[in-house]
């Protein structure tokens, strides 16, 4: 067995014509596991490929399935097709778990068949006319296996254009969530192949604000085209388009590029980072407009800490719903050059009033450089509650002096990457005095929850505060005003933007 250990398939076939004995050890062989996992990303039993008797637990000798792997329409995607697969399964699951939920049940349902290679040939050879490429050129193959899976979604919205309360609700069910700033309203859904084309075209002939490279299609967007995300068809590589009359080469990289010749898998490893944060369930649905219930949707900021901190796991780590029998990928010591900051929650409890302040990067509205210093605007989400008596003892943290709590002013503090600080000091919040009361033991949270954004900063921005609220109401105090603070919160841009 020791000879076959670092060997590559096509080598170990060549081994097995030897003899008899040969062929033997080359087939019991225990590094066909390992090149499973390299060559097709089968991780964990070995089975063979969709379609086949042996698809999905009925467990293979890891030899035989990987030749079934390598004889089907599948082998061609590679590592690619069950690093997609599993990924789809990650957020599927998330969707499935949320029992009851109107708006997950209508996401999970908007999601097209996977499909079929020559659906896809046809659509890309219009693709490719369009942009003006050569007709041999390939759209990535990591893109090919996303939409094998689910061919993008097809949401009331898009069918009906908005013309019923129905169909606007769906406007919210985008796949890959949004959140709402005074009038920036963004939630992205992702397109079916046609769809990228026919939007493209549309684009391109519009003469639209979004700005569009020459290779570039849209895979991703907002209803209202507010945030695109673009994949260059000949790299794979994705972006953020700018929508504020900035060139197409400002785009943002909304993830590390591929740098390999010929890896091509940027996208791929975009929705795998969308995936690993919804199966840790670091976002959660809610009116992305407080008090607007057609706006219920997968809010991006962050409700809870990613598991796996500010970095990425390897595409082969465990997911926690695909891999429930396996222990949860532990924490990196520390981030690579390739981390991608998550922005909150950052979470404070003062006198038995919680507030939790998270952020997102408005990609969308470009950035710019100031010497070697990145300048960008961040939109931030601020919630109020006040946690049961049972939820304040099991965080071991004191309860306030009264039952409830009213806000009466706010206090900002940001000091930017050039050491500039900007105060802010105001009565209450967007117009608004909340009044908080205490959970019961039991019942369900009710927080007070509001959007801002700030203005073009330089990173990294450190950014706290804190809010003077009142025991009782404003007009029947019940005790002294108290300061509840914000704990500081971070907001930077990965370092592949830097």
């Amino acid at each position: 067995y020791v000879f076959a250990c670092g060997l590559s398939a096509s080598d170990l076939a060549t081994c097995a014509l030897v003899s008899k004995f040969w062929r033997h050890a080359v087939q019991s062989a225990p590094c066909w596991r390992s090149i499973l996992s390299s060559d097709y990303g089968i991780v964990g039993a070995a089975h063979g490929p969709p379609s086949s008797e042996t698809e999905g637990d009925v467990p293979l000798a890891p030899c035989t399935a990987y030749g079934l792997w390598a004889r089907s329409d599948y082998g061609k995607f590679g590592a690619t097709w069950m690093r997609a697969s599993r990924a789809w399964k990650a957020v599927e699951a998330f969707l499935d778990a949320q029992d009851g939920n109107d708006v997950a049940r209508s996401m999970r349902e908007s999601l097209c068949a996977g499909a079929t290679e020559e659906h896809i040939d046809t659509v890309e050879a219009q693709i490719m006319t369009l942009l003006g490429l050569d007709a041999s050129t390939k759209l990535p193959v990591a893109y090919r296996a996303i939409l094998r899976h689910h061919d993008g979604q097809d949401l009331l919205f898009d069918r009906e254009r908005g013309r019923t309360e129905a169909s606007i609700r769906t406007a919210f069910h985008g796949l890959f969530g949004g959140y709402i700033v005074y009038d920036h309203c963004v939630n992205v859904r992702l397109y079916s192949i046609q769809r990228a084309l026919d939007t493209t075209t549309w684009l391109r002939n519009q003469g639209s604000p979004v700005s569009l490279h020459d290779t570039h299609i849209v895979i991703a967007a907002s209803f209202n085209f507010s945030k695109c995300f673009t994949m260059d068809v000949c790299t794979g590589n994705i972006y953020c388009a700018t929508v504020m009359g900035n060139d197409p080469d400002d785009s943002v990289p909304a993830c590390p590029v591929s740098e390999k010749d010929g890896e091509h898998d940027a996208v791929l490893r975009w929705f795998e980072h969308y995936a690993r944060l919804v199966d840790a369930d670091v976002y959660d649905f809610e009116e992305l407009q407080a008090g607007e219930d057609v706006t219920k949707g997968l809010s991006l900021f962050p409700v809870r800490e990613s598991p796996f901190g500010t970095d990425l796991p390897a595409w082969s780590a465990p997911w926690r719903r695909v891999d429930a029998s396996v222990p949860p990928t532990p924490r990196p010591v520390a981030p690579t050059d390739g981390s991608i900051p998550l922005l909150g929650p950052s979470i404070a409890i003062t006198q038995g009033v919680r507030v939790a302040c998270a952020a997102v990067m408005l990609a969308e509205h470009g950035i710019r450089r100031n010497g070697d210093r990145v300048v960008c605007s961040f939109a931030y989400s601020v919630r109020y509650d006040m946690p049961s008596m049972h939820e304040l003892r099991t965080l071991g943290c004191a309860p306030g002096s009264a039952a409830d709590a009213q806000l009466d002013s706010r206090h900002w503090l940001f000091t930017d990457g050039a050491g500039k600080v900007n105060e802010v000091r105001g009565k209450a919040v967007i117009g608004l005095h909340p009044h908080l009361q205490q959970a019961a033991d039991g019942a369900a949270r009710n927080p007070f929850v509001y959007q801002s954004q700030t203005g073009p900063t330089v990173v990294t921005t450190h950014m706290r505060g804190g809010f003077d609220f009142v025991p009782g109401t404003l007009q029947r105090p019940m005790g002294p005003t108290f300061y509840a603070r914000c704990n500081e919160l971070v907001l930077d841009v990965p370092r592949y933007v830097r």
